[in-house]
């Protein structure tokens, strides 16, 4: 290590040139890393529903998602209703307006509900001019105009601005030098620049990622810098040139840097056996940024410590004391009753957590969803030979008075339909089309019935002569039949067909489960051929099934990770056994925490709460230990721990503090439920872990005397306690 250390200080300009031109090429390639919405790509390969999605797209391949608008109006006349249709309806980029005079649903509370589709994606900035135009053109009336589509994961930039201030205001505070947070949080930053380029290997990254990876890469790793810059404190007194002193501090701190960075990285990479996706991407994405954090310190931090030396020193600040002995007294004299009040607290919280809800959707909502609530759609994909099967289960979902409506081949083409029916469904196809009043009376003579099938009209008036005359020309006609085999090839295909459910239930609830299990359960037994149900809910529901298996697994073995990693640093069986219980017992404490709170707690919040805690927190519970058992070579055990706490506590509350901090702002006021309760659970499972470490730690080291410090290095102890 002395080698690689004297080459980093001596050829520093250089190594900061080449990491400063690969920072400017990843902050080149950070726009063009795609960010993704679209949570049903985090799929298993091996998932019903992702092999529903691939079936569907090759057998309705024309079928895009299309934009739809609800516009909400106040106190609008029924007189003005058809006149209000017609402007928006008329817009060259609507495809349909969807209204019901009768229906409770499109009528609520004084207002009247309109879906307006467009012809064009959310993405499409088509659609958005739509919005735009109608806001402006409607004017007039007392307008509310709201998008079906998913929100968008993100933070708040002035959010994020406090929260990087947070972290400024705790280094400050817990510095010594006024002049220091400036050298960290340079280092920090390029290192989150250069992961944000890096992403560009992964094709894409989900928006939850792109919020909060930054700013948990920003509160996980920043110990690094200030374990090295203690340690060329401490080296100066030693060395007279700075330059010997930085190659010392390089070669002296190596360890404990890359032994805290190796414990993150281990417990994120855990996240990677995630069946769902997600987890491996948010876990490689941290694990990749704090591990370029510590290369970013050993190469960029000691040129950056070298060159504002004299800075640092003309610009010293006092540290607030953290006064411990009462802590060490408490630890020695309790060190008895402790282990039995951790075992307490063990069970007693890991029993506590499994009554914590989850859910697995942020369920998102805006103003006008306590009114008009968007549709949450499920579709059930079929093979053709299965259509009658489908009559019985439309017939059970309208009577659900959660499902607003059922749209199949049968439903919207074979269903019979009276005269008014029929040129309102005709309208409905867009394109300007419309039968007139003698075409409707020629068609219905022609049928001989009162009631006519879509798919008969268009029969009908596509090829008996006796309504040819009546569309005007075959030119007409032959219009009518490619718009109707457009309209119809959405539903049924060559081979599949589709049942679209509109329905009212949340995206994930115990309402939404138990309706989720009966669609399954007609799935399984009302249908000879393959089927697959598709839709968040119907995601959700699959996630739910695996989740208690997978949580079960990514705990496993992110525990014994990172206990081969602490014993591999600790060479004793019985520190890691203590530490990896302790923090695991931290991850039990804020999961019934936030379920106390009242919170349904997000799954990827559990994950991560798991991952980060077991990586990143037992760090200070080693730092902590490590102190303890250098310290029992040459003290007694009382006053081991009275010097393992003064020697350990400013690291550790350092640290600590910027994670709790900035993670508690971000979980108070991020508008995003799904960022606030990662950052929630972080802030409360790293508090219950320094917690336990503080109170708990040192009475089970104590405890366990014995077995912790090396055999034959102890003195023998003075009977003493503080």
């Amino acid at each position: 290590m002395k080698k690689l250390a004297d080459f980093l200080v001596d050829k520093r300009l250089i190594v900061l040139a080449v990491m400063l031109l690969v920072t400017i090429v990843c902050g080149i390639l950070w726009p063009m890393v795609e960010t993704n919405t679209d949570m049903s790509r985090y799929l298993s390969k091996r998932s019903p529903m992702r092999e529903g999605i691939s079936v569907q797209e090759q057998a309705f391949p024309d079928s895009e998602e299309v934009a739809a608008y609800r516009f909400a109006f106040a106190n609008l006349a029924d007189y003005d209703v058809p006149s209000v249709i017609q402007a928006i309806q008329s817009h060259v980029y609507v495809a349909n307006v969807e209204y019901e005079a009768d229906d409770p649903h499109y009528n609520k509370d004084g207002m009247k509900l309109m879906v307006v589709t467009t012809k064009y994606g959310y993405d499409d900035e088509r659609s958005q001019v739509v919005k735009n135009v109608f806001q402006r053109d409607l004017s007039g009336y007392d307008l509310t105009i709201r998008s079906n589509e998913t929100q968008k994961t993100d933070v708040p930039f002035g959010l994020l601005c406090i929260g990087v201030a947070m972290v400024v205001a705790v280094l400050v505070i817990m510095s010594q030098s006024w002049f220091e947070p400036v050298l960290f949080l340079a280092t920090v930053g390029i290192a989150v620049l250069i992961n944000l380029g890096t992403n560009l290997i992964l094709g894409y990254i989900s928006d939850i990622t792109v919020s909060i990876g930054p700013v948990l890469q920003l509160v996980l790793s920043m110990d690094y810098s200030i374990i090295l810059m203690n340690r060329y404190r401490e080296e100066k007194q030693h060395y007279a040139d700075k330059k010997d002193a930085m190659k010392a501090a390089l070669a002296g701190s190596f360890s404990s840097i890359a032994s805290s960075s190796l414990t993150t990285v281990v417990g994120l990479l855990a996240l990677v056996f995630m069946t769902y996706k997600i987890g491996m991407e948010l876990g490689i994405v941290l694990a990749k940024g704090v591990f370029i954090s510590m290369i970013c310190v050993f190469t960029i931090l000691p040129s950056l410590i070298l060159w504002g030396d004299k800075l640092v020193e003309k610009t010293p600040k006092k540290t607030i004391p953290l006064p411990t002995d009462g802590l060490a007294r408490m630890s020695d004299r309790g060190r008895k009753v402790i282990p039995i009040v951790f075992v307490v607290l063990f069970v007693g919280f890991a029993i506590w957590r499994t009554f914590t809800p989850i859910i697995f959707t942020e369920c998102l909502t805006d103003d006008l969803s306590a009114t008009f609530p968007a549709d949450n759609t499920v579709v059930l994909l079929y093979e053709n030979s299965d259509e009658d099967a489908i009559g019985p289960l439309v017939q059970e979902l309208e009577a659900d008075e959660n499902v607003r409506a059922v749209s199949c081949y049968q439903t919207s083409f074979g269903k019979q339909l009276n005269r008014a029916q029929m040129a309102e469904a005709v309208s409905r196809m867009g394109g300007g089309m419309s039968l007139p009043e003698n075409a409707l009376q020629t068609l219905f003579d022609v049928a001989g019935t009162e009631t006519v099938s879509f798919e008969q009209a268009i029969n009908l008036l596509t090829t008996d002569p006796r309504l040819s005359s009546v569309l005007g020309s075959e030119t007409m006609a032959q219009r009518v039949q490619e718009m109707f085999n457009e309209a119809a090839g959405q539903m049924r295909g060559e081979q599949y067909s589709r049942l679209v459910i509109y329905t009212l239930y949340p995206e994930d609830s115990a309402e939404t489960t138990e309706f989720m299990d009966k669609l399954y359960a007609h799935k399984e037994n009302d249908f000879a051929g393959k089927t697959w149900l598709i839709g968040t809910s119907a995601m959700v529901h699959e996630m739910a099934s695996t989740f208690q298996r997978e949580f079960l697994t990514v705990s496993i073995i992110t525990a014994l990770a990172i206990f081969i990693v602490v014993l591999l640093t600790f060479r004793n069986v019985v520190i890691p056994l203590i530490l990896v219980l302790l923090v695991q017992c931290g991850v039990y404490m804020a999961i019934t925490a936030m379920g106390w709170q009242g919170y349904d707690v997000y799954y990827l919040a559990l994950l991560v709460v798991q991952g980060i805690l077991m990586g990143a927190t037992i760090d200070y519970a080693i730092v902590f230990s490590n102190t303890y058992r250098t310290l029992r070579e040459t003290h007694g055990r009382a006053e081991s721990l009275r010097l393992a706490y003064r020697g350990s506590i400013h690291t550790i509350m350092t640290s600590s503090l910027i994670l709790i901090v900035v993670t508690a702002i971000l979980g108070a006021f991020c508008p995003t439920q799904s960022i606030a309760q990662v950052c929630t659970s972080i802030a409360l499972g790293t508090t219950s872990a320094v917690v336990l470490i503080l109170l708990i730690l040192p009475g089970l080291l104590a405890f366990c005397d014995r077995f912790v410090v090396k055999k034959g290095s102890a003195p023998a102890e003075e009977g003493s306690s503080l």
